[in-house]
């Protein structure tokens, strides 16, 4: 009986330990996108329900080399209390690029996971990094405290946004935005009072590590992602911001 229960015992917890979420930390990157930065992608049950990527398929990260990494979360990834410890053993970068792919939304919500969150932003800060990323996670004012506390703590949040209605709301409770939209007729522009600057990697071919855009706090410029990849036809459906 002693045997069964221990075998019993040892199923529980190894079912457990398959259940926790995971994030991978890849301290030396082959990214010709982000460049040499470090990078993190965490467990694919942290992207929120109203992600428009969800519904229309067109989710960058399903498909090429993005996609054979974030698959490999669950094998090679750790627990985010376990994250500080793996950056001190590596040779990392002062910056680090997290959620390549992946979010930080409790599983099967829009809301900020405030316990991942926290273990995150603790980690970075242990180990002095600048860390940034994007939410599709609802824009909303308990959201926002969060993203803004973290900010202090030097990890930078940008609301992930498909029209200038959510920028807007995104930037009123004090946030950084960026938006996808499909065409830019020029790299700067004003709109709404907005200042839209579109991605430089999307039309020079620098790289994340030497522009820093996206992880500057308080930022005034909102960066405009246009639509790409296999997945752009299916998203243009979705609401997304028209040529700008």
């Amino acid at each position: 009986m002693a045997k069964k229960n221990e075998v019993k015992k040892n199923i529980i917890e190894a079912t457990k330990e398959a259940n926790e979420l995971k994030i991978r930390f890849i301290a030396v990157s082959k990214n010709k996108k982000t460049g040499c930065l470090s990078q993190t992608y965490s467990d694919k049950r942290t992207c929120p329900e109203r992600c428009p990527f969800k519904k229309s398929g067109g989710c960058y990260a399903m498909s090429g080399p993005c996609r054979l990494h974030w698959d490999k979360v669950p094998k090679y990834g750790v627990k985010p209390e376990d994250l500080s410890e793996v950056i001190a053993d590596s040779v990392h970068t002062s910056v680090v690029r997290h959620n390549v792919a992946g979010d930080i939304a409790k599983e099967g919500t829009s809301d900020i996971n405030e316990e991942l969150l926290e273990k995150i932003v603790k980690a970075y800060k242990e180990n002095k990094i600048t860390a940034y990323t994007y939410t599709h996670c609802e824009i909303n004012e308990h959201n926002s405290s969060l993203i803004r506390k973290a900010a202090k703590s030097g990890m930078i949040i940008n609301y992930s946004c498909e029209n200038l209605e959510q920028v807007k709301k995104a930037k009123e409770q004090g946030c950084n935005a960026v938006v996808e939209v499909e065409e830019m007729s020029s790299p700067i522009v004003k709109k709404d009072g907005l200042l839209l600057m579109q991605c430089p990697q999307t039309y020079n071919k620098t790289c994340c590590k030497n522009c820093g855009i996206c992880w500057q706090k308080n930022r005034q410029a909102v960066v405009a992602f246009p639509l790409h990849g296999n997945g752009k036809k299916k998203v243009k459906e979705e609401g997304f911001l028209s040529k700008q």
